[in-house]
This record gives C-alpha cells, sequence and structure tokens, in this order.
C-alpha cells in the first residue's frame, strides 16, 4: 500500500495522520475532516476580515466512494466523532469547575434533582438548587449536531447548542426529514444559511420566534455514489452545492496480501487499543488549546495575501467568462466560490500550526497567515476541483447512460413493493434486499432516496413487542 502523501501540517496534519491510521481511506478526506474538527473549535471568535466581510472557518465537506472499499465511515466515527465528544466533555468540565463541581458531579446532581420527589420540588431549597443547575446548564457545549433534522428542530438545536460539527455518515440519511418533491431544497437551504453563519429567524406557533443568532456549524459527511444519479444541474448552481468541497474516491489501489498479513497488524490487542485511546486523548487536548488562542482578526502576510487575493481574482474572471458564455453555466457558481473555500482553508490551516505548538506560558499575542498556509489551501482547492469536474462526468452518465439508470432501480423498488402489498405483506428492506439482491448499504441508500423525494413513505408496526419498519408507496398502505 502506497504511503500517503500529506501536505498539511500542524493540528491538521496530526489530525490526518491518524484519520489514516491503518485505514486506507482517501488523504483529501482524512485532511479535510482534520479541517473541519480545527475549523470547528474556531468558532466565530476567530475570523479573517476583508472588503466583503468576515470570513469564518466552518468547512463543508462531502465525500462519495463505494461502500466498503472507500473507508467514508471508519475515520468519522472512530476518530472524528470521537474527538467530538472528548472536547465537548472537556469544555463542560471546566465549564463545571468554573461554578466548583466537575462534570461527574453536576450530571449526577442533576439526575438526583430530576427525580427528586414532587413535595421536595415545591420547597424553596430545591428550587435555588435547581436554577444554580440550569444556569450551569446554560453554559454547557454540545458540540456533535443532530445528523438528522427538521428545519424547525435544527433553528431550535441551534438556540441551545450555537457551536458545534454535523457529521453524517450517509448524506442521503441527513436530509430524510425534508418533507418537500424538490430535491433537498429546504435542507440545502437551511445548510446555505449555516455556511454564511447566517440563520434566518423562524417562526413557530409553538415556541414563537426563534433566531440563533451565533450558529457556527461545520458540515461533513460522505455518502455512496447513488447520490450522483440524484445530481442535476440544479444541484449545484443552487446555493449549498457550490459551497461544498467535495471529493470522489475513484481510484482504489490493491493490497499486497502477503506483505500485509504477514505483520499481523490489522488486530490490536490491550496496549495498541489503549495507545490510540491516549493518541485521541493527546489531540483532543491540542483542539482545546485553540479556546486559548487569540481572538478577533487573524492577519495574514503580505505573500499569504497577495497569494489568495490572486487566486480569487482569476477564478472569479474563469466564472465570468463561463456565465457570459451561459447565465445558467452549471460551472460557474463554483468556480467563483474555490477562493473563499481556500481562504477558510487557509485560516484554518493557520489556527492549527498555532495549537498544535501552543505554550501556556508563553502564549501568541497574535496570529498570522503565512504564505505556507495560503500554497496547502490553493493547492488543496485545486484538487478539490479535480474531484468536482469528475462528479459532474461520472454523474452525467450514471443518469444519461445507456447501461444503467437510477430511475431502474427506483422502479424496481416500486414493484417489490406494490407486490408484496398484493401479497399481503408488509415491504421491509431485509425483504426487498431478498428481492433485488442488493447489499445492504446500496439498498438503503436507495430507499433513502426515495423517501427524500417522496416516492416511498415509512411507516412503523409492532410484532412480538417489537418495532419494525417498512415501506410503503406514497398515498398507497
Amino acid at each position: 500500500m502506497t504511503e500517503p502523501k500529506f501536505t498539511s501540517s500542524g493540528l491538521v496534519r496530526e489530525l490526518a495522520e491518524i484519520m489514516m491510521a491503518g485505514v486506507p481511506t482517501h488523504i483529501d478526506w482524512a485532511e479535510s475532516l482534520a479541517s473541519v474538527l480545527v475549523g470547528m473549535m474556531c468558532g466565530m471568535e476567530r475570523y479573517i476580515s476583508n472588503e466583503y466581510g468576515k470570513l469564518y472557518g466552518n468547512i463543508f465537506v462531502i465525500y462519495i466512494g463505494a461502500s466498503g472499499l472507500s473507508f467514508k465511515t471508519v475515520p468519522l466515527k472512530k476518530v472524528a466523532r470521537e474527538l467530538v465528544k472528548m472536547v465537548t466533555d472537556r469544555t463542560n468540565d471546566l465549564i463545571c469547575q468554573s461554578y466548583g463541581v466537575s462534570l461527574l458531579e453536576f450530571k449526577n446532581a442533576w439526575e438526583q434533582s430530576s427525580q427528586s420527589p414532587s413535595w421536595e420540588k415545591k420547597t424553596s431549597g430545591w428550587k435555588n438548587e435547581r436554577a444554580r443547575l440550569e444556569s450551569i446548564k446554560r453554559r454547557m457545549v454540545d458540540y456533535l449536531a443532530p445528523q438528522r433534522f427538521t428545519s424547525e428542530f435544527l433553528v431550535t438545536w441551534l438556540n441551545e447548542h450555537p457551536q458545534g460539527a454535523i457529521m453524517g455518515d450517509e448524506y442521503t440519511k441527513m436530509v430524510r426529514g425534508t418533507k418537500t418533491k424538490d430535491y433537498l431544497s429546504d435542507t440545502m437551504e437551511d445548510l446555505s444559511r449555516l455556511y454564511d453563519c447566517d440563520v434566518e429567524k423562524v417562526g413557530t406557533q409553538t415556541r414563537g420566534v426563534e433566531y440563533p443568532e451565533n450558529a457556527y456549524i461545520s458540515f461533513c459527511s460522505a455518502t455512496t455514489y447513488y447520490l450522483l444519479t440524484l445530481m442535476t444541474d440544479d444541484f449545484f448552481i443552487q446555493g449549498t452545492g457550490n459551497r461544498i468541497i467535495w471529493i470522489l474516491d475513484d481510484i482504489r489501489e490493491k493490497i499486497d496480501v502477503e506483505k500485509e498479513a504477514i505483520t499481523a497488524g490489522f488486530f490490536w490487542g490491550i496496549e495498541e487499543d489503549q495507545d490510540f485511546k491516549d493518541r485521541l486523548g493527546h489531540l483532543a487536548g491540542k483542539m482545546m488549546n485553540i479556546r486559548h488562542l487569540p481572538e478577533g482578526v487573524v492577519q495574514l502576510s503580505f505573500n499569504a495575501s497577495v497569494m489568495l487575493d490572486r487566486y480569487r481574482l482569476v477564478k472569479y474572471n474563469d466564472a465570468v467568462d463561463l456565465f457570459s458564455e451561459d447565465l445558467l453555466n452549471r460551472d460557474a457558481n463554483l468556480i467563483a466560490r474555490l477562493a473563499q473555500n481556500a481562504m477558510k482553508l487557509a485560516l484554518v490551516h493557520c489556527i492549527g500550526r498555532y495549537a498544535w505548538e501552543y505554550d501556556p506560558d508563553d502564549p501568541p499575542l497574535r496570529m498570522e497567515v503565512t504564505e505556507q498556509d495560503a500554497k496547502w489551501a490553493i493547492e488543496k482547492m485545486e484538487r478539490h476541483y479535480v474531484h468536482y469536474t469528475k462528479i459532474r462526468s461520472v454523474s452525467a452518465r450514471v443518469r444519461k447512460g445507456p447501461t444503467r439508470s437510477y430511475a431502474d432501480d427506483q422502479e424496481r423498488v416500486i414493484y417489490v413493493i406494490a407486490r408484496l402489498i398484493g401479497e399481503g405483506k408488509k415491504a421491509t428492506k431485509t425483504m426487498i434486499m431478498q428481492a433485488t439482491g442488493w447489499l445492504k448499504d446500496d439498498c438503503q441508500a436507495i430507499l433513502d432516496a426515495m423517501l427524500v423525494t417522496g416516492m416511498i413513505e415509512q411507516q412503523q408496526d409492532v410484532r412480538s413487542t417489537k418495532k419494525y419498519t417498512y415501506y410503503t408507496i406514497k398515498n398507497k398502505i
């Protein structure tokens, strides 16, 4: 197996390396996940300022790869989410300590208070203690945002937890809550506003007006090639599609079986497992360093400023050329935003360097984006543009090609569900898999996409005291 060629440094590099510890995932996925983690911790307190306003370090990325081959989920679950949970607990422990208790003591006190008998809850002592606990709880964080949500639920969540990351291991599952037939329209608009750190006010009958003013969310997700079948030109012309950093895993190397197997390194013992946990803990501590870095404007060196601004102007002119030829050109919008993501990545890479080298006895007075940060970010965005062009090409072939069409798969699902209903049966995923011969992940991806587009509906029933899920054709039960 070829050794990965990392081009990043500092905390981004260290995080990317642990993402690929024994996992042959795509190096751009590893470095992008690392950027999402660092960017999540930056918050709205650290930013680049330019003529257009403030630019924050929240990164949006989607990785498209083959199920079981591209190793999309392992680094996401094993590393990224675990680190988010660690920094959440460590941050909350610091908050609790400022009130004179540990996080564990707070949790025990909260549980005990909640389970108090009704007569005790009427006493002034209980009310005073409860008020103290609630004041602590209001300050606590939860950096791991929900993967699936409606627009209303998302705004409610952001009111309580405005900073964090959405980390979904299957993109189509994340948007299953949408109620529109227009593919992803509501959810995509929500994500677009989150990218710009500008969430709109939402009015509800039960809770009135909700407005998370300081919402700051990073976003990463993975999906199978089935998403390509749904990528019409509108997908990229619409706001969020051209803000996302795209990755396509289209090249896989074979593994030298004898060379790899002889090392007997696949299975871990107690020591290896503990070493990995210790390494995660060390990296979580480095991520926590970001909280101590200077707040406000992050300056750019002269060379970094020139490099990023030249890149912006060149990409703007490239987009103008395409726009002048066709107002609805499918690529112009994304090309115009390449520089914006390059600036975000340069900011994140810069802060990651300072976090990795942070010394509490000699803290930096200010931070500066260097030529190294700008060069890494620009080169990374150029690679992602290549990913995007491949995605557009493959998407067009899948949707229009003579040998395979996503419509065929969906029609097959409709046929299977209709047949099972006709036989007096309820169409579970297992039954659909048996009828089609599809693998579990492929079948789920197709069902999720059909749920999103409103072609089928999901129902629940109880069998032998256990709930199970089945599918029906919309308006046909």
